[in-house]
């Protein structure tokens, strides 16, 4: 006797699913926001990719907690980006030019300090996110 597989179904199924499918995964992905400055940022990657990935199917209150952690990851990592190119470019132009101090040492100094802030940022928003979606709350 042969057994037949079933048949496949050309169009995917869209079924709703439960209103809170998802959050385990939203969850992970504050706790390794949460966890990234100890890390390096590399968990902050890892976060963002699991966010991306588990999206998809999340519905109702974690899918719009992923989608903005997705969003805040790309506006902290823009944001970053631009204040360490400024930042270096400080410094290489003081360590170049000695005569430009008055306003390269201001200027790698506040962007600096930027770079600290937005660190804390992402961790205190972060933060918030995790205690937002324990209490079922909108991000």
């Amino acid at each position: 006797m042969t057994v037949s597989p079933p048949p496949i179904s050309p169009q995917p199924k869209f079924a709703p699913g439960h209103a809170s499918e998802g959050k385990p995964a939203a969850m992970v992905v504050w706790l390794l926001y949460v966890l990234a400055l100890p890390s390096a940022n590399l968990l902050a990657i890892a976060g963002m990719l699991m966010a991306l990935s588990s999206r998809g199917g999340a519905t109702g209150l974690p899918r719009r907690h992923m989608d903005r952690q997705i969003r805040l990851f790309w506006s902290a990592a823009l944001l970053n980006l631009f204040l360490t190119a400024a930042c270096v470019s400080a410094i290489v132009g003081l360590v170049m030019d000695p005569d430009k101090a008055a306003w390269l040492l201001p200027l790698a100094v506040i962007t600096g300090l930027g770079l600290i802030a937005s660190t804390l940022w992402f961790s205190i928003r972060s933060l918030i996110g995790l205690f937002n979606l324990g209490r079922d709350r909108a991000p």
